[in-house]
């Protein structure tokens, strides 16, 4: 025995030493004489344990696999009502848990509530969840779901099951918590699951609505609403800050794959109330095969001789600059061609199941980070590759007129390089501007539209963004000249024109290049599936682009086509199909493989715990009985940073002497942990109040 924890027992809070730490991790007060343990703040673990064990089983059930790591690591959080951010890229099995999740909780009589941001996904879900829930015996009475596309009788029914709360699980567009809460309003759900959460934060008011779904009063949201608002040092607010929080037992659990949503003060009511901010991550988890052709003919005629080379189960993305029309008129081409094609338009309810079944060979769309078919559509087994129809881009358009600063902002930053070195000083300046006017309520948007037409500064903060937008439009005339154009055509992976109407930038389109092609290549319990990607090359400069943004941020490289090359990828990718539809059918069998495992940090710092969750894109943030824990994405891992912020004892003054116990002529030094007072800042130990000011908080 080398020492003596006072306080520190972690069953009982009773006396430990390091010999029991290390040996068993309780006292000999806590094992009582037959081997078991002696209640105490263990028996929540185990009762932890129990239940998770009983969800394993269900979901292996249900699924066909057990959960993984970070499935593991989430139904913990669940099923102890904590709410989260899930922290991990896409084709990690999110949807997956969402649905097992919900159709467990809806078996104890738990109402739970899926939220997406399409029809397509909400359709695809509803499918899934219905098949899942066949496996558990679950009726289909007990699932209720609404997307555009289904039959006017159909949504009618819907309609009366969601009015009349017989349910015990919703799936549902976030359009339609916006359109139709009222329908929701003074329903409770236990467990409520938001599938990115980026577009559902288009409408902060979303977060009122969920809030109230959750158990909030209407009254006490406003009242935390003011609070996030208000100034440090106003005392009404800190007087309710310091107010416990009564939490309803729901849990609320959002992903998101960029977080590039609206970030508003409405945001921090999700820390203030459920004790964590939602995060994003890179996207580390993919199988791919990146191959690049040159366009050589016709763009649609290449198009369909790929198809015809490689066959169905793929999906085909034209540029966000060709947009919707081209999908369609693309489409239309390939099935002149005798190649059964499909553009998504606008909601079908049967097109998914149609293309699942081989009835479509390739499903058209855009290649876009907010496209149904680039998101969610989880197909592993009938999604063997993916063509993108020209390199994937995006326009921004600026006119001179333009009033909103977050437009500005964005076009700043593309030209960032070449501005900066014209009038540096300026640049910082109307740049920390405008991040101070994003977001922009639309009452002040249209005061400075107003104000710019007629070149009068409004009022207040009005004022201030007028002021922001008007040196932005200052500082784009006199930096954007004849040298700056030649340069971007020279150097820079985009092309702008100059006109006197504005800007206009094209530039590529990374992000919509790895969410499209990620459709291809999906986790399943013994892996990733191997998934194909062909790019037909029609704009250098955005190529090279995107083929550095690829290298740089993904470490993964282009290939160029070979159909030699082509033929040994199709083969390993269609072995993975097989594979999958033998799992399915039971006739082969996997061990659960963990692609990602979840880890544990702990740093001194909390601004170093702080900087390191950063190296990995935003992370999400949750705060544990009171210590704050960021999570990011890491190669292989998702890990929880945090900080010990020092020593966590000392040694006591109460106990031996001097806090040292001397033990067969032996001396062994007695800890306590150290506390600070949380109103006045007094470090103490070996006392239940602050002996400085006496509160009993630290």
């Amino acid at each position: 025995m080398k020492s003596i924890y006072v306080s520190l027992c972690p069953n009982c809070g009773g006396e430990i030493t390091d010999e029991e730490l290390v040996g068993r991790g309780v006292c000999g007060r806590c094992v009582l004489q037959d081997g078991r343990l002696k209640p105490g703040k263990y028996t929540k673990a185990l009762e932890l344990e129990e239940e998770y064990r009983a969800f394993a089983d269900f979901f292996s059930r249900v699924v066909g696999s057990p959960p993984w790591s970070l499935q593991r690591t989430w139904a913990k959080r669940a099923l102890l009502g904590r709410s989260f951010s899930i922290v991990s890229p896409t084709g990690t099995g999110k949807t997956t848990f969402f649905i097992a999740m919900a159709i467990y909780q809806a078996s104890k009589g738990k109402k739970s509530y899926i939220i997406v941001p399409t029809s397509l996904l909400a359709q695809h879900i509803h499918e899934r969840t219905l098949s899942m829930a066949a496996k558990h015996g679950e009726k289909a009475a007990k699932i209720a779901a609404y997307y555009s596309g289904m039959k006017k009788s159909e949504a009618e029914e819907m309609l009366q099951k969601i009015r009349d709360g017989e349910f015990g699980i919703l799936i549902t567009t976030d359009r339609f918590l916006n359109t139709r809460f009222e329908l929701l309003r003074g329903k409770k759900f236990f467990y409520i699951f938001v599938d990115d959460v980026d577009s559902f934060l288009k409408s902060p008011r979303n977060i009122d609505k969920i809030l109230l779904l959750m158990g909030f009063e209407e009254k006490e949201i406003e009242r935390h609403l003011k609070l996030v608002s208000a100034r440090s040092g106003e005392s009404e607010a800190e007087e309710y800050a310091s107010k416990e929080i009564a939490r309803p037992d729901s849990v609320l659990l959002v992903a998101g794959a960029t977080m590039k949503g609206r970030r508003t003060k409405r945001i921090r009511l999700f820390r203030r109330l459920l004790n964590f901010e939602p995060g994003g991550s890179i996207e580390f988890v993919r199988n791919i095969s990146n191959m690049y052709l040159h366009q050589s003919k016709k763009m649609w005629e290449q198009v369909a001789e790929l198809v015809k080379t490689h066959g169905g189960g793929c999906l085909i993305f034209v540029p966000q600059t060709a947009g919707v029309e081209s999908a369609k008129e693309l489409a239309k081409f390939l099935n002149s061609q005798r190649i059964s094609a499909y553009a998504y338009e606008k909601m079908d309810t049967k097109m998914l199941k149609r293309f699942e079944l081989g009835e479509y060979d390739v499903l058209v769309g855009v290649a876009s980070t907010r496209s149904p078919l680039a998101r969610g559509i989880d197909l592993p087994e009938r999604i063997r590759y993916v063509i993108f129809a020209g390199v994937p881009r995006r326009e921004l358009n600026v006119s001179w007129r333009e009033h909103r600063p977050s437009m500005l902002l964005s076009l700043i930053r593309n030209l960032y390089s070449i501005l900066r070195e014209k009038n540096e000083s300026e640049l910082v300046q109307v740049m920390g501007m405008l991040k101070k006017c994003v977001p922009t309520d639309r009452e002040v948007l249209e005061s400075v539209r107003e104000g710019l037409e007629s070149s009068k500064q409004p009022e207040g903060f009005a004022g201030y963004v007028y002021s922001a937008v008007t040196r932005a439009h200052q500082l784009l005339k006199t930096c954007i000249g004849e040298e700056e154009l030649r340069r971007v055509a020279e150097n820079l992976d985009m092309k702008i024109r100059v006109d006197e109407n504005g800007i206009s930038i094209i530039l590529p389109d990374i992000d919509g290049y790895v969410q499209a092609s990620g459709r291809s290549s999906r986790m399943f319990a013994g892996g990733i599936t191997r998934g194909i990607s062909i790019l037909i090359v029609d704009d250098e400069k955005a190529f090279r682009g995107i083929m550095r943004a690829l290298e740089t941020i993904y470490e993964e490289t282009f290939q160029e086509y070979s159909l030699e090359h082509a033929r040994e990828e199709f083969k390993q990718c269609d072995r993975d199909r097989q594979f999958l539809r033998e799992v399915r059918t039971g006739s082969a069998s996997i061990e659960s493989l963990d692609i990602l495992r979840s880890s544990l940090i702990i740093v001194e710092s909390p601004t170093k715990a702080r900087t390191l969750a950063y190296f990995f894109g935003k992370p999400a943030r949750r705060v544990v009985d009171g210590l704050t824990v960021y999570e990011s994405v890491g190669e292989g891992y998702v890990a929880c940073l945090t900080a010990c912020q020092g020593h966590l004892v000392d040694i006591t003054t109460s106990h031996g002497f001097h806090g040292v116990w001397i033990h067969d002529g032996e001396f062994v030094p007695m800890y306590v942990d150290i506390r600070r007072c949380s109103k006045c800042g007094e470090q103490f130990t070996d006392s239940e109040v602050c002996p400085n000011c006496g509160s009993d908080k630290y």
